[in-house]
């Protein structure tokens, strides 16, 4: 069977390579060859090749056959035929062995044809061929350039909503997180306004007038609460009572040393004694004097260190109940005297009434007031008092005797009221 073979306009590369995929992928492959200047281009040059943008006429002969070798497609520029520049020779071979058959054969023509532009009819004379070709290699040209300025403004446009889209993004992060910045700021500072709401009120309440009830209240407490804590804590000081110890031992150590001398002492002068009167030895009397002279004083040394520890032990034990006795008494006067003032107080600016002057003496008497009696009314005061309301005074056998006149009468009344 004879080979087809006609002219089609030239075609880009892109259009070439799409037309040998396209009859590979439907026909198979035994072999494809797809060249420039005698050069075969591989699959990965092929790839570049298709993603370039521009229209390009860089290939100079393509062909693929098919499998069984039924058909062979070869596609060529025609660079060597002046008139034919513009246009491009599609050749279709038919096999042998196997043979195709007659609807194969114009199936595989009519795939192909499908797949490119055919040149018209209407060939002009070969006067105008020239002419015609430069014309549509202008047009060729002018549609490469469109082509190209259409990809160039798809990638333009594609770039530009990128870039306006990573714009947008990153201008809502940025509010966002200046939003929840603000947020955090907010409640920190609602939360700090609170806290120094509350300190200011606990303040105002501690000074405010109207709450003098509860405030005195507080600090009784708190003076009751601290005179407990001091309570329960030794009255004396670590050092002090480190010095107490100190003494303690060395009244101690003293005492047992002089008690020991005395008692060697001792023992040396009865020795002695009982040598003298055996006519033993020669002793002196001076050295018996001598030696219970000095018995004499150690023991008067070991006693008198006894006596002061003990009386040191004594006072300090009576210093720490003076001190704890004054303590609790401090405590209970500045419970009295609380009760005194809130009495004091209801009565007088809630009802109103007047504290008779006998009830506040009886109730602050003895406030805050040492266990001495020195404030205590004697004899003498008395009799001062008395006199004080000019009494007739008689004095005799009998004893003394007054008698007081009108007028002091009624003042003593009075003042016993």
């Amino acid at each position: 069977m004879a080979a087809t073979s006609f002219l089609v306009g030239k075609m880009p590369d892109k259009t070439i390579v799409a037309i040998i995929e396209a009859v590979q992928e439907k026909y198979g492959m035994e072999h494809r060859s797809i060249q420039y200047s005698g050069l075969n281009l591989k699959d990965p040059e092929i790839e570049k090749l298709k993603e370039r943008k521009e229209t390009t006429y860089l290939l100079t002969e393509a062909g693929i056959n098919t499998k069984s070798h039924k058909f062979t497609l070869d596609i060529k520029r025609n660079s060597d035929i002046p008139e034919r520049i513009h246009y491009d020779t599609v050749t279709i071979n038919y096999g042998s062995s196997p043979q195709p058959e007659t609807l194969e054969v114009i199936e595989f023509a009519d795939f192909v044809r499908q797949k490119m532009k055919l040149p018209s009819p209407d060939i002009p004379a070969d006067a105008d061929k020239s002419a015609l070709g430069l014309l549509e290699q202008e047009i060729a040209s002018l549609k490469a350039l469109h082509d190209k300025m259409i990809a160039d403004a798809l990638d333009l446009r594609r770039t530009l909503e990128e870039q306006d889209a990573l714009r947008k993004t990153t201008f809502e992060e940025a509010a966002l997180n200046r939003e929840l910045e603000i947020s955090a700021n907010e409640k920190g500072s609602l939360e700090r306004i609170a806290k120094e709401r509350v300190a200011l009120d606990e303040r105002l309440k501690e000074f405010d007038l109207s709450d003098h009830l509860r405030a005195r209240r507080k600090l009784r407490e708190d003076i009751s609460n601290q005179v407990q804590d001091i309570l329960k804590r030794p009255v004396s000081s670590g050092f002090g009572s480190l010095k107490l110890v100190m003494v303690m031992l060395i009244c101690l150590i003293a005492s047992m040393g002089s008690g020991l001398f005395a008692y060697e002492t001792f023992q040396s002068f009865i020795s002695s004694a009982n040598l003298a009167n055996g006519g033993a030895s020669q002793i002196s009397s001076p050295m018996l004097w001598m030696l219970a002279a000095r018995g004499i004083l150690l023991t008067a040394v070991c006693i008198g260190f006894a006596a002061y520890l003990v009386s040191m032990l004594r006072r300090s034990y009576d210093e720490d109940i003076h001190v704890q006795r004054e303590l609790q008494r401090y405590g209970m006067d500045i419970n009295r005297a609380s009760w005194v003032i809130e009495t004091a107080m209801e009565m007088t600016t809630k009802e109103g009434a007047t504290l008779p002057e006998r009830w506040v003496e009886g109730a602050t008497h003895g406030l805050f007031a040492s266990g001495k009696k020195a404030d205590d009314p004697n004899a003498l005061t008395a009799l001062g008092a008395i006199m004080g309301l000019g009494p007739e005074v008689n004095v005799g056998p009998a004893g003394a005797s007054f008698k007081l006149s009108s007028k002091g009468s009624k003042q003593a009344a009075k003042d016993a009221e």
